[in-house]
């Protein structure tokens, strides 16, 4: 994977707070939020993808593991109401 420099930043950030990723189309933020969970947070980690029906339905839900230290929520934009849903967790 190519080093981003938000690497040490988001890292950081991670240690007391949600990190929101964002920029164009096609640059690396799925990658690179990947690449933190499996690096900080090996088999404590969930990737839900809002384009999916099945991940979709599992936020909606909120049928993800609560108990993990790691969830990222790609495209979760798309949602409505995502600044809420995000508040409320």
């Amino acid at each position: 994977m190519i080093k981003r420099h938000l690497t040490n930043y988001i890292n950081s950030d991670l240690k007391d707070k949600m990190v929101f990723v964002g920029g164009p189309r096609q640059v690396g933020k799925t990658t690179l939020a990947k690449f933190i969970a499996e690096k900080n947070f090996p088999d404590q980690f969930q990737y839900l993808n809002w384009d999916y029906r099945l991940h979709r339905k599992i936020i909606n839900s909120m049928q993800f593991n609560s108990e993990l230290q790691f969830l990222i929520f790609d495209k979760i934009r798309k949602y409505k109401h995502w600044k809420n849903y995000l508040r409320s967790l």
